[in-house]
């Protein structure tokens, strides 16, 4: 299945090249489809924050707004608390789902992958990683250090081709989820 993208907001054109980010038209039931297409994580978030309102997306693409953090809180499980960030610093972005560990005062991170935003509009990911930790801070979320923790063994992407899979996989976690329909609290600054 394919999904088209949409000329609703200015700035992102539906024609723009593969690396520039779009808008997309997600069916409902996008979660069913067992043959989905693969959407980059940049396409994911730009749809999400436009459903969730234009000037979500107006204030995350402002070069205005040096910091634009927004996390989605899912329900408590017996691990801890699930979330998932999209925070941008200038022109990084880091994305990724994570649990808070408060005994343990660790964020587990599932995956998560950092970007840039050229001033031209080009993507690119250029770090990303499958089961690592931090300490239990924002700061370290963007910063770390990272590491590994007991028995799990922290996979940092040192080829393309992993870092862009992890990529997919939160691009497609976004719209599977329908985050926009999450609850969430965003900062500015």
């Amino acid at each position: 299945m394919s999904i088209e993208f949409l000329n609703v907001f200015p700035g992102l054109p539906a024609n723009a090249s593969a690396t520039h980010a779009h808008i997309l038209d997600v069916p409902d039931d996008y979660h069913t489809y067992e043959q989905r297409s693969k959407p980059k994580l940049w396409d994911g978030i730009v749809t999400m924050l436009f459903k969730i309102s234009p000037d979500t997306l107006k204030m995350f693409l402002s070069p205005k707004i040096k910091s634009f953090r927004l996390i989605f809180h899912f329900d408590e499980n017996p691990w801890g608390e699930h979330k998932f960030i999209i925070w941008r610093r200038r022109t990084e972005v880091l994305v990724g789902s994570f649990e808070v560990h408060v005994e343990e005062n660790l964020y587990e991170w599932d995956m998560r992958a950092k970007c840039t935003i050229g001033y031209d509009g080009v993507w690119e990911t250029h770090f990303a990683s499958h089961r690592s930790y931090c300490k239990r801070s924002l700061a370290h979320a963007w910063k770390g250090p990272y590491f590994s923790y007991k028995q799990f063994k922290m996979h940092d992407a040192a080829n393309e081709g992993v870092r862009n899979g992890i990529a997919v996989c939160l691009g497609e976690q976004i719209l599977i989820d329908k985050l926009w329909n999450v609850r969430h609290t965003l900062e500015t600054a």
